[in-house]
């Protein structure tokens, strides 16, 4: 290898490690920003549903958007009553305590939430306030 070569594969050396370090501050600094995100929403202890139903069809028929909407409007104004009013308007067989945690929702939905376990702190917060 003459000099002229090896000075060239020094510099690819050189920008290929540089490239590099950056991506890894960009992939440190956006996955550092998407935990803060994730921590803040869940301070609120608001559920992060977006409600794009694509959790629906649910074998036992649980109206899991209405469920999560209800809790998380209990979040927002800390209302009891209407807390306690909405669950018991929901349908018997719809209503969040009636999931047997087959996980059939959790897979469909893109925010990848664990939807049998926030199915349950819905029903336990039914108990709770009631």
């Amino acid at each position: 290898m003459n000099r002229r070569q090896f000075l060239k594969s020094g510099l690819f050396a050189a920008i290929g490690t540089l490239a590099l370090s950056v991506y890894n501050k960009v992939h440190a600094d956006i996955k550092n920003s998407t935990e803060k995100e994730s921590s803040a929403t869940a301070s609120s202890g608001t559920i992060t549903c977006t409600y794009c139903q694509q959790c629906e069809g649910c074998p036992l028929g649980i109206d899991i958007p209405k469920n999560f909407n209800i809790y998380n409007q209990f979040k927002a104004d800390n209302k009891k009553e209407n807390f306690i009013s909405a669950y018991e308007s929901i349908k018997e067989e719809n209503r969040a305590d009636k999931c047997v945690s087959c996980g059939i929702c959790k897979s469909k939905c893109p925010q990848k939430l664990d939807i049998p376990i926030l199915l349950k702190d819905v029903a336990e917060l039914y108990k709770k306030l009631s």
